[in-house]
């Protein structure tokens, strides 16, 4: 997916009047607040789901692989969109919440990587490259 296809979906959500929620774990959970933050700032309803105190109460009555699926059954709507960040792919809370979010009949962005990361240095690369398409997404809604 490019840069001007997220930026539509992104644009396209919000003229539904549809809310955008970021998921993401580790650095990519820093990513998610970021990335919510940058479009609330330029006019984009936005969310991100990786709240401490709530990703902890629901790992903890649930289990971590729900923690990003129990919050969109609870707060997801049709006319909103998902986007995920993962450097592998492979998350299995962040893959749980792509199919809750489509059975609500959400759009889901996966944000694009390049490969699966393996090692330390592939997880870097694999995050840098996310964030210079972030900051082209943006470039493109404002």
């Amino acid at each position: 997916m490019t840069a001007r296809q997220i930026a539509r979906q992104i644009k396209d959500c919000s003229s539904r009047g549809g809310i955008i929620y970021v998921i993401g774990n580790g650095g990519s959970a820093s990513e998610a607040g970021h990335m919510a933050s940058e479009f609330l700032t330029h006019g984009y309803p936005a969310i991100s789901l990786c709240d401490v105190a709530t990703i902890t109460a629901l790992a903890n009555d649930y289990s971590f692989s729900e923690v990003f699926a129990d919050q969109i059954q609870t707060l997801g709507k049709k006319d909103d969109l998902l986007i995920g960040l993962s450097t592998s792919g492979k998350s299995e809370n962040i893959n749980l919440a792509y199919i809750y979010a489509r059975n609500r009949g959400m759009k889901v962005i996966d944000w694009p990587r390049k490969k699966s990361a393996s090692t330390p240095k592939e997880t870097a690369k694999i995050q840098e490259e996310q964030l210079k398409l972030m900051h082209k997404v943006y470039l493109m809604l404002i």
